[in-house]
């Protein structure tokens, strides 16, 4: 399953659980059957393989321990969410971030041109400093947008669906104030709309590099 979709963390969980037992059991095989290979002593080359396995074993057990927390969204309230996103809107769910301070969930975010709106996961969390992150992190990378945290989800679901009616409201004020020129201003919507749908995608990208 791909980042960003919906039942990501539970599959994420799953996973790192799952190539944890299956390192952890050919680490003990390898171990084992050095031991036995060479008279009940521990001191071969066997003994080396199964510690070099370990490794890449307490990788994935930590990658379980962060998402370990965090749950996917229920599946109503994300039906909810992707009903009253609107068309051209980018929907991503189940993130969880890393930054160098913390780890941070997010149910989903709703991804425009111009803004990121997100719904808060594990309740707690400092939507502050989430905000402050994501925002720093996207202007570092040359995107200059509004990052919203929200909360309750209700007030979430009519803010999401007032994404592209901005967006629409004004592509209206701008052609009527352009009346004189039509035909160039179509070509510069049409080269506009491009770049809008190139930035969602890499705004997309960059969350989705974020999360675990």
């Amino acid at each position: 399953m791909d980042k960003g979709k919906h039942g990501y963390i539970p599959y994420k969980k799953k996973k790192q659980l799952c190539h944890t037992f299956i390192l952890a059991a050919i680490a003990a095989a390898i171990f084992i059957a050095g031991y036995l290979l060479n008279d009940n002593s521990r001191n071969n080359v066997f003994t080396i393989l199964a510690v070099l396995m370990v490794l890449p074993g307490a990788k994935m057990l930590v990658g379980y321990i962060v998402v370990a927390p965090y749950h996917t969204m229920e599946e109503k309230r994300y039906a909810d969410v992707c009903k009253a996103t609107p068309e051209g809107v980018i929907l991503v769910s189940d993130l969880v971030l890393t930054s160098p301070d913390k780890v941070m969930n997010l149910d989903c975010a709703a991804i425009d041109d111009r803004h990121v709106i997100a719904l808060l996961g594990k309740e707690g969390q400092d939507t502050s400093y989430i905000q402050t992150y994501l925002s720093r992190t996207l202007k570092n990378q040359g995107y200059s947008c509004e990052v919203k945290v929200m909360t309750d989800f209700s007030k979430y679901i009519h803010r999401v669906k007032t994404l592209t009616t901005n967006t629409a409201k004004e592509a209206e004020a701008m052609t009527e104030s352009q009346e004189d020129s039509i035909n160039q201003d179509m070509d510069k919507e049409q080269i506009t709309e491009n770049q809008e749908i190139v930035q969602k995608e890499e705004i997309k990208k960059l969350l989705l590099t974020l999360n675990v």
